[in-house]
């Protein structure tokens, strides 16, 4: 399929839809993450140290939590100089409510002047909401996840398709837009989505990365601060090679250089 096509209106399957989604849902953590990374090593390399921007947000259990991890330099911005000036949580719980919202629909606002995006931060603050008075009820922290291994995986599950779902808002032009492209994810058929094999092996490749653990990437940092010179200028010459192969030879901006 060419690119962009499992988001034009109409054109796709029950298959095509989900995969899209979920694709786009890395691709733009990816785009946002890498270029980030990229700002923090050439920082060090002139003697700046950047805090990180992410800390694996798809790992999140609840959207609280995920928003503590994703576009952290924005999230505590808006925390810092809305949130608590608003009076946070210092206030009654009506009060709490309406500070979460006025946040978060400043923080859709933020990405674009468009009803997409005042929806987006909408659902995102609805939810919030209703996490704080479940956990509240139960007579828990917020952010506290209740114990066993089937309480953590129902939280990320939920976590993790709530926030992709939500993505279709974020790359849909409009509303009209975004429902035919819902209606398209309910669609009975059970047709195989149309992709080559190098963009299944790019998302099976996203999600290893993204939940790998961490101690394995502790490890590859400290094998690269072992390693020889010469053996990280071939590993950097692999991966540029890699990418001017499996490149499609166009010239893309990052994507978050529209917001």
């Amino acid at each position: 399929m060419p690119r962009d096509t499992a988001f034009d209106a109409g054109a796709v399957t029950f298959a095509d839809a989900w995969y899209g989604v979920t694709a786009y849902a890395f691709q733009i953590y990816f785009d946002f993450s890498g270029y980030s990374d990229m700002a923090i090593g050439l920082g060090l390399m002139l003697g700046f140290v950047f805090a990180k921007n992410f800390d694996s947000p798809y790992l999140s259990e609840s959207i609280t939590d995920m928003w503590r991890r994703w576009h952290l330099s924005l999230s505590n911005w808006l925390r810092d100089y809305l949130y608590i000036p608003l009076g946070g949580n210092r206030g009654s719980t009506s009060r709490t409510y309406l500070n979460l919202m006025a946040v978060m629909l400043l923080g859709g606002l933020w990405h674009g002047a468009s009803w997409n995006f005042v929806v987006y931060g909408a659902i995102h603050a609805t939810a919030m909401c209703i996490q704080r008075f479940l956990r509240k009820r139960h007579g828990r922290d917020p952010g506290e996840a209740p114990p066993g291994f089937l309480a953590h995986a129902w939280r990320f599950l939920l976590t993790f398709h709530f926030v992709v779902l939500a993505r279709i808002l974020f790359r849909a032009q409009d509303f009209a837009s975004s429902w035919d492209y819902v209606q398209g994810m309910l669609h009975p058929g059970l047709v195989m989505p149309r992709f080559a094999l190098l963009p299944w092996a790019a998302l099976i490749l996203g999600f290893a990365i993204h939940f790998s653990p961490d101690v394995w990437q502790t490890k590859v940092e400290e094998a690269c601060a072992r390693a020889h010179p010469l053996v990280l200028a071939a590993l950097l010459g692999l991966v540029g090679l890699l990418c001017a192969t499996l490149g499609t030879g166009e010239q893309l901006s990052f994507i978050y250089y529209q917001f």
